[in-house]
């Protein structure tokens, strides 16, 4: 081939270059290297460069003296100086409240800083999270959003550039999962993560939109007890219906997990109440950290749902029948839960709910104040009241026990042996001997306490008939 002819060849082909005639994708008039501008790589900020942007725009007189506020650098257009996005808040000043968000732009024509976008009175407050990557070195902003400063996540702000209407928005994601805390931002995953009462959601952003994902939590935790429910009508439905008719007998050391099979959200509070704390690993576990009773409570939907837990408190035989403490003072009732004299009337009342109120005599010092006897499941309770005088403080005189159904906190019961009384109380101290029975004392070695354990045995069949904790003055 003639050198001319290889140079007009040579001549032709780097024209087709320069005019783009041999690039792929060029017939579909789409820009095709904006799929690499995502990754577009800036140097961040320095202080020195905000400071001036801030000075220059003069942003924080348009911030209310007092306010909650924050001011970010977003490249919402993907220009070489990015907007300034400055959102604020004012609650508890005067009773009122005022929120704001609004953008400002360097105009490079005016060589100056323009609002360019606001929205204001929403009634909430903004988090910032972090900034997304979109086509053309755009960068979309993300605020976390609640209805007040300490009210439950409504959801996540996306504010962003159309470059196609010149518009900004904003658009709200929402978990849909119970019990959703304030979402987590993963700059390098680009991901929106709400961690729910036993699922997490997850927005992930792929340069243009979220994809969405609930996925179950899974913890490294062996729970003692699995509680299952599904929300069902705006009502926690639980596996087992009869679960928490009575309550639940844990022990110190139990974990409970509380397990919400579905996802459908209407959780917004969950706790547990002293002696259930919740297990650092998981917000749906509690650790029975005491013994004695416990509840663990819900919110679903505005209603509240409370669960009671009874750790039985374990009596130490060693040393065998010497000093007494408070806790032999106790009833323990058949269903693991303790009777304390100590409490007052107000609290046997809760646990005796219902039970039957039968006035006994008037005081024979004072008119007004009368003995009542309170009485349900076999348990007795004497107390005195004074029903005229709201200000008078109730006082239990005696809660005695004639029934097999329940015992002392050692253990002792109607029906068992002398021997085995001594096995647990030691020597006996004799009060009296009415023909038919003796009774026994039992009292504190604290002269403060002035309490009494009696028990009366029955002379012929040389058992327990009865027994009952009273206030020896």
């Amino acid at each position: 081939m003639k050198r001319k002819t290889m140079g007009i060849l040579l001549i032709i082909f780097l024209l087709a270059l320069s005019t783009g005639c041999m690039k792929k994708g060029i017939s579909t008039g789409e820009n095709t290297a904006t799929d690499n501008t995502r990754n577009v790589k800036r140097k961040e900020l320095s202080d020195a460069e905000k400071k001036l942007y801030i000075e220059e725009s003069n942003i924080k007189s348009y911030i209310p003296e007092g306010a909650n506020y924050s001011i970010d650098f977003v490249h919402l257009k993907g220009k070489e100086i990015p907007e300034i996005i400055c959102t604020y808040d004012i609650s508890g000043i005067d009773d009122l409240w005022k929120d704001e968000l609004f953008i400002f732009e360097y105009d490079k024509g005016k060589k100056s800083w323009e609002e360019i976008f606001k929205v204001d009175d929403r009634g909430v407050v903004m988090t910032v999270l972090g900034t997304l990557d979109a086509s053309d070195g755009r960068e979309v902003a993300t605020y976390g959003k609640a209805s007040d400063g300490t009210a439950g996540v409504i959801g996540v702000d996306i504010i962003e550039y159309n470059p196609k209407n010149k518009e900004i928005s904003i658009e709200t994601i929402s978990p849909s999962i119970s019990y959703a805390s304030h979402p987590d931002f993963y700059k390098e995953e680009q991901t929106i993560v709400f961690e729910g009462f036993s699922h997490n959601e997850i927005f992930k952003w792929n340069g243009k939109d979220f994809e969405h994902e609930i996925s179950e939590i899974v913890v490294d935790i062996v729970p003692d007890i699995e509680i299952h429910f599904t929300i069902k009508d705006g009502k926690p439905v639980f596996t087992n219906e009869d679960l928490f008719k009575e309550p639940m007998i844990v022990k110190k050391g139990d974990i409970i997990a509380f397990i919400q099979d579905d996802f459908v959200g209407g959780i917004d509070r969950f706790s547990g109440g002293d002696g259930l704390e919740p297990h650092e690993k998981a917000k749906n576990y509690l650790v029975v950290t005491k013994e004695g009773e416990s509840y663990a409570s819900m919110r679903v939907n505005a209603d509240w749902y409370e669960f009671e837990f009874i750790a039985p408190m374990e009596y130490s035989s060693e040393p065998v029948g010497k000093e007494l403490t408070k806790e032999d003072f106790y009833i323990r009732l058949n269903d693991k839960r303790d009777l304390k004299i100590q409490s007052g009337i107000e609290e046997v009342k809760k646990l005796l709910h219902g039970g039957k109120i039968t006035e006994i005599e008037v005081s024979p010092n004072d008119k007004d104040i009368i003995l009542y006897k309170l009485e349900k499941d076999d348990v007795n309770v004497l107390y005195y009241d004074n029903p005229a005088d709201r200000d008078f403080q109730s006082f239990i005189e005696m809660i005695y026990i004639n029934s097999p159904k329940h015992s002392t906190f050692r253990g002792l019961k109607v029906g068992d042996s002398y021997e085995k009384m001594i096995e647990l109380y030691g020597h006996e101290n004799e009060f009296f001997d009415n023909g038919n029975s003796t009774i026994y004392l039992y009292e504190t070695s604290g002269e403060e306490d002035f309490l009494a354990l009696i028990i009366e045995i029955d002379n012929k069949t040389n058992q327990v008939v009865g027994y009952n904790v009273s206030f020896t003055l």
